[in-house]
Order: C-alpha cells, then sequence, then structure tokens
C-alpha cells in the first residue's frame, strides 16, 4: 500500500547518487534484517524450526498417568468412559453429531 510520504521517500530515493542509494539500500536491508532477528528471539526461534518446538512441549509432558493405565482395548475403554459419563449426567453421545 503506497501512502503519500512513501511516495516523496521513494522521489527522493531516486534522485540520489549512486553510492547514497547502495548506501540507503544496504541501511534498510540492515534495519529489517535486525528487525527480523529481534522478533524472531522474542518468540523464542534460534534457527530451531517450530515443529523441533512441538517435539520438545511433547517431550516435556507427564504421560505416566496415560502409560499406567494398562488399556489393552482403547475402543472398549472409551465405550465404558461415554457410558460412565452418560449416567453420571445423563449425556446420551448417540444424538450427537
Amino acid at each position: 500500500m503506497n501512502t503519500p510520504e512513501l511516495d516523496l521517500v521513494l522521489e527522493r530515493a531516486l534522485d540520489l547518487t549512486v553510492p547514497d542509494r547502495l548506501r540507503l539500500i544496504e541501511t534498510v536491508a540492515a534495519s529489517i534484517h535486525d528487525q527480523i532477528r529481534s522478533s524472531a528471539t522474542l518468540t523464542g526461534d534460534e534457527g530451531e524450526s517450530w515443529g523441533q518446538h512441538v517435539i520438545d512441549l511433547v517431550n516435556q509432558l507427564d504421560m505416566s498417568a496415560w502409560e499406567n493405565l494398562n488399556i489393552e482395548d482403547s475402543s472398549e475403554w472409551v465405550t465404558n468412559l461415554r457410558s460412565r459419563i452418560e449416567g453420571e449426567r445423563r449425556v446420551n453421545w448417540s444424538d450427537q453429531p
């Protein structure tokens, strides 16, 4: 989106000598680089992908309660759990889409 201020800056930049335009480009590029780098630091991105951050988070979870359930048939476990909840809360899961 162009603004009148940007148009004026671009017009003046084109009037600069070639060495001054190169200096302007280097300065703007360095500014953008610094801004991206500082925002990446704020988000905790230091070269690792977001997927690696997710894996690290999952590895920090305490899954011992799930590991100690000793469930042989997961579908039977879900059916029993739903029956118990239906009885406690009078919820009919078969009516749910």
